[in-house]
């Protein structure tokens, strides 16, 4: 009897288990809402410039998550920009040149429009359950709305970001809130969405904010070390380097990345906004046997790499 009784007090002592609902079927639900197999959208796109701010407008048809037609409408100057998504290539036609350019693989990591959106980020329109396995790690709330905390690890190869932790909705499955990591673990974007309306009998954002100051950032340092005009490294105007084999590179010299993380902390704890960021990234100054590490790996990733900073 006694034996029985220490039992019951053990068990009686041990913390209780939350449980939470199964994460692949939240992010089905999640898919169903966001992904649909033919829509024609209308969008705007505001652009946080330092002096001002630009809005440009695109009418985009897609058909399944492999073809997808844009045409930007306003303003003036890109009025006539025309894209064309076919699976994993995108073809740019630009009136003012009367050219067409393809972009593929890293170049497709380049900026629309000089936002912080990716062309990259724009074609990935597949289902999140196809790419990602996932897990609930907690709950929080935002915006007094109560959301599944998700961490997403990529299950195939092809992404543009391998890991992802997303606040899910917990009434209309929606993502309010996403963070998107590089392989290194690194954080490299923050989204925000809101304005959630109901369309089709969809539950579906109709606002979505990106901010991507950390590669703005080392952005910002490697354009300025590369086209230095006392010290040019490469020819000017080159931009072949990799963000993601930068931010390898530094995760293994414990000083420079403390140099350059220690001042992008400062940057965030102060909430400047992106310009602040790269003005802050090309003044990092690195001298000395750091100096010489950093200018070697330009020049041996600038020779073997077809990245791009931008």
């Amino acid at each position: 009897m006694k034996y029985i009784i220490l039992i019951a007090a053990l068990i009686g002592f041990y913390p209780p288990q939350t449980s939470y609902p199964d994460a692949f079927k939240i992010l089905e639900k999640v898919d169903q809402n966001m992904v649909s197999k033919n829509r024609v959208t209308t969008s705007k796109m505001v652009i946080n410039g330092r002096r001002k701010s630009r809005t440009v407008v695109s009418k985009t048809y897609s058909e399944g998550d492999n073809r997808s037609f844009t045409e930007y409408l306003a303003p003036e100057r890109e009025e006539g920009t025309k894209m064309l998504k076919l699976d994993d290539r995108l073809w740019i036609y630009s009136p003012s040149t009367d050219r067409t350019v393809q972009l593929s693989g890293h170049m497709l990591r380049q900026s629309v429009m000089g936002s912080d959106l990716s062309y990259e980020d724009m074609m990935e329109d597949r289902e999140l359950s196809d790419m990602y396995d996932a897990k609930v790690t907690g709950e929080a709330t935002i915006d007094g709305r109560k959301t599944w905390i998700l961490e997403l690890n990529a299950k195939v190869a092809d992404v543009s970001y391998t890991k992802r932790k997303m606040w899910i909705d917990q009434a209309r499955y929606v993502p309010l809130k996403e963070e998107l990591f590089a392989k290194s673990g690194q954080l490299l974007k923050k989204v925000s969405l809101s304005d959630i309306q109901k369309v089709d009998g969809r539950w579906y954002p109709k606002k979505m904010n990106y901010k991507e100051h950390l590669y703005c950032f080392l952005k910002a340092y490697l354009n300025d070390q590369i086209n230095d005009d006392e010290e040019k490294l490469l020819p000017s105007g080159s931009k072949a380097i990799s963000i993601e084999r930068f931010l390898e590179f530094l995760k293994t010299n414990e000083g420079l990345n403390k140099t350059f993380f220690s001042a992008f902390e400062k940057i965030e704890n102060k909430k400047f906004g992106l310009h602040e960021a790269k003005l802050m990234g090309s003044r990092i100054k690195v001298v000395g046997e750091n100096k010489k590490l950093l200018d070697d790996f330009i020049l041996d990733n600038y020779f073997s790499s077809k990245c791009v900073i931008d």
